[in-house]
């Protein structure tokens, strides 16, 4: 490495978007008490030796292990950086990669939620591109406040527009940048 160069990303505001370990860790405790309650219930019946019972605790225990780490490997690896000059996603476990978008790149910017919005704040941030590509990364602990953090970087001259629009409770769709006329 050359010595003198910088290669560390610049900071921008430090606003830094982190998963929502309770829309990850959240289907890991429904599955483990799905198969504690059943297997309570086989085992009040009278069956807790049968071939039910032990299906119940093989397949729970292979499962829970599984969902768990899947859990905490995205829980570690989701992350959403807004710089000064680009915007950094990394979609979380099992893709490795980091994306880094230009803020001159991203044409729209919204959010999805879960239909039973548990946990309310968690969603998916969806980002489309100019080229006409669609980014998501799932799973933020506060989608919105994530959405209008960077929608005001993206797009600092339409203050006002991103003021009226962030009551849209599904998401909020900004229009395409407009050419610069000369006159």
């Amino acid at each position: 490495m050359r010595s003198g160069v910088n290669d560390n990303i610049p900071v921008g505001d430090g606003r830094v978007f982190r998963a929502s370990a309770a829309a990850l860790f959240g289907p890991v405790a429904a599955v483990l008490a799905f198969y504690a309650s059943l297997y309570g219930v086989i085992v009040l019946s009278g069956h807790g030796n049968g071939a039910l019972a032990r299906l119940c605790l093989v397949t729970g225990g292979l499962a829970v292990p599984f969902l768990l780490a899947q859990a905490v490997l995205r829980w570690v690896t989701i992350r959403v950086q807004a710089t000064g000059n680009a915007l950094y996603l990394h979609r979380g476990f099992p893709s490795p990669d980091m994306q880094a978008i230009a803020w001159s790149d991203i044409r729209a910017i919204s959010i999805r939620r879960p239909p039973l919005g548990i946990p309310r704040a968690a969603g998916t941030l969806r980002i489309q591109l100019a080229d006409g590509r669609t980014i998501a990364v799932a799973d933020l602990e506060d989608a919105a406040a994530a959405r209008d953090a960077l929608m005001r970087m993206a797009f600092p001259d339409e203050e006002d527009l991103i003021f009226e629009m962030t009551g849209v409770p599904q998401g909020l769709e900004r229009p395409v940048r407009r050419a610069a006329t000369g006159s």
